[in-house]
């Protein structure tokens, strides 16, 4: 928990200083999906939501992105989707950082689009190993996965809508092939 609180507030800090370009406040909701048919059958998911903070770092067109994002979603995949009410889940903490650009602005400021590409960690911080229990070979998660981020949205005044797309290097599951998650996000939120 400490540590946790820590992590919170260094980022908080960071976004702060003097060479801050603001805070970027959102939640949304998410779905995964993995190569291999014995995690994601074909036409299901994992869906769920997450809440997170970007931080824009630098001024101008261009800028840094350091983020820390909690996501809660379903460990087992459904085949309708259900954002909020999931009995197995995981939940996953994900350090982010990259870069961002502006590629249209108007000249008052007040609507922008956006696009960012981000290197994500994604550590699988809680789920029930019950859950997967007779699943073999598949009762356990590794601790953690790594990922880029593609992503585009706009601003306009504070309020933001995001669309992002992240792709895992590593597999989800302990020396399981083919079971990267791969996640499309949809969020909205308020650049500070």
């Amino acid at each position: 928990m400490f540590l946790r609180l820590l992590t919170v507030s260094l980022f908080l800090c960071l976004c702060n200083m003097g060479y801050s370009q603001g805070l970027h406040v959102y939640a949304g909701v998410a779905m995964d999906q993995s190569g291999d048919a014995n995690v994601t059958p074909d036409g299901e998911a994992h869906y769920g939501y997450l809440i997170g903070a970007d931080g824009r770092l630098m001024g101008g067109g261009s800028y840094f992105i350091i983020g820390l994002q909690y996501a809660h979603l379903s460990l087992l995949s459904q085949d309708s989707p259900s954002f909020f009410s999931n009995d197995a889940s995981m939940q996953i903490i994900k350090g982010r950082g990259g870069l961002g650009a502006d590629l249209f602005t108007t000249p008052d400021n007040r609507f922008k689009l956006r696009a960012k590409v981000l290197g994500s960690l994604d550590y699988y911080y809680l789920y029930p190993a019950e859950a997967l229990a007779g699943r073999e070979p598949y009762t356990r998660l590794n601790d953690a996965t790594l990922g880029v981020v593609g992503g585009v949205g706009i601003d306009f005044l504070s309020i933001t809508f995001d669309i992002e797309y992240e792709y895992n290097f590593i597999n989800a599951y302990y020396k399981q092939p083919d079971t990267k998650f791969n996640t499309i996000s949809v969020t909205a939120g308020f650049f500070f």
